[in-house]
Order: C-alpha cells, then structure tokens, then sequence
C-alpha cells in the first residue's frame, strides 16, 4: 500500500511538470494545478483528457519528422 501511494504521488508530481512546461497561459496552470491537488484523482483524468492538446502534438511530431527527414537528405549529399 505503501509503495502505491508513493507510486501515485510520483504520478502526480510528474503531471504537475507537465502542466507547468505544457500550458502556455499562467491561469490554466494555476487552474489546473488546484484542480490536480484538491481534486487528484478526478484532476488528473480531467487534465489528461480534457487538458492535453493530443492534435497539436501530433502535428508537431509531425513537422519534426519531416524537417529531420529533409535534414538527412541533405546531410546525405
């Protein structure tokens, strides 16, 4: 049991990094970093669903795939 809770709490912590490097404005972080201590369990899936851009992401994936993918083509020559 113990070894759970310091499970969670590492879980926890490290979702408070990510809200603090991920969110461009200082009211979400503020909003969702309440929203994660008061309400932890309930936060944290609010924030993971709700929260994450998951499309921004992908696109920015993908554009990095391409700049590297034509980095090499050029590095090739």
């Amino acid at each position: 049991m113990i070894l759970l809770t310091i499970l969670y709490s590492i879980f926890i912590l490290l979702v408070c990094i990510k809200i603090l490097y991920d969110t461009d404005t200082p009211s979400k972080v503020v909003a969702y970093l309440f929203l994660i201590i008061f309400f932890p369990v309930i936060g944290v899936i609010f924030y993971l669903t709700l929260g994450v851009n998951y499309r921004k992401q992908k696109l920015y994936k993908k554009s990095f795939l391409v700049i590297l993918k034509s980095f090499m083509k050029l590095k090739k020559k």
